[in-house]
């Protein structure tokens, strides 16, 4: 018998580039559809793989992000954009680091003369970071245990049962509780490393992005060829009184040309009009985003 994570990595290889993300997110919100994908998934996920040169412990109850790991559907395009942009000394931060995925690549990229900060608020995932940063030997990685804002206190984190990607400072219909978590700004953090210009900024925090753009003005300021990979979700930044389109704009305003990553195309491309591009998001769907600096 063939095993089922061979014939769902089949699966999952034979669909479009952002697919994987697509049916996740879609399902997820179908109680019916999300217990079945949920244990065919669970099923699926092994204790961790080998991939990019790392090994990642993955989170077996987490069917979105690793499920979509396990069966090599995580943001492949974007994926080989970002350790594209790596170079050797770099100085990185990755906000939202989840398991530690992207700092994971960027710490074997940047090397030790580079160093990762790497910002998760969460517990639970904050584990499989810490324990995935310490199996890897990635010296150079700084876990920072507070989510990313523009101001240092404390927020409510509201906590997704099938996607532990998606826990976010606003309620979402398939929310199944709240912590409250440590805030922080990115100037702040890293006045404490003798404050660094950074390279690379990779951010996704399910809408809250506009928020902590507001406390890393400082480091931008001292950033000049920096590079952000930023996730665009206009509903989330919208529950948060936010918006898609202002972020977009400031990003603009401090010097970034904007461009847009196309899983489907695999191409990356300017972005010309800010409103039409937003307005071009289905209401239940996000974007990710490079914005570069120099």
């Amino acid at each position: 018998m063939i095993p089922r994570k061979n014939i769902l990595s089949k699966i999952i290889g034979l669909l479009p580039h952002g697919a994987p993300a697509f049916i996740y997110n879609s399902t997820l919100r179908v109680p019916v559809l999300r217990d079945i994908l949920g244990a065919i998934v669970r099923r699926s996920i092994p204790e961790k793989v080998e991939t990019n040169g790392s090994t990642i412990f993955l989170d077996r109850e987490d069917i979105a992000v690793s499920g979509s790991i396990a069966l090599k559907g995580f943001e492949s395009f974007e994926t080989g954009l970002f350790l594209a942009a790596l170079r050797p000394g770099m100085k990185v931060a990755d906000i939202g680091a989840h398991i530690g995925y992207y700092s994971l690549l960027a710490s074997r990229t940047v090397g030790q003369a580079g160093r990762v900060f790497s910002f998760e608020p969460e517990p639970r995932n904050r584990s499989f970071l810490e324990k995935n940063v310490a199996v890897n030997g990635s010296r150079n990685v700084t876990i920072i245990a507070a989510a990313a804002s523009d101001a240092v206190g404390e927020h409510d984190l509201y906590i997704q049962k099938y996607n532990k990607g998606h826990h976010s400072f606003g309620r979402d219909g398939v929310t199944t509780g709240k912590i409250t978590v440590k805030t922080t700004t990115l100037d702040e953090a890293l006045h404490a490393y003798s404050d660094p210009a950074l390279d690379i900024i990779k951010i996704d925090i399910e809408g809250a992005e506009p928020i902590a753009l507001r406390g890393m003005q400082k480091t931008i300021a001292r950033s000049p060829n920096l590079v952000i990979f930023s996730e665009v979700y206009p509903r989330c930044m919208n529950k948060l009184g936010e918006s898609a389109v202002a972020y977009l704009s400031q990003l603009r305003s401090l010097g970034f040309s904007l461009s847009v990553i196309d899983d489907e195309e695999e191409l990356v491309k300017p972005i010309e009009n800010i409103k039409d591009f937003v307005q071009s998001i289905p209401k239940n769907a996000f974007r990710n985003i490079i914005a570069r600096r120099g």
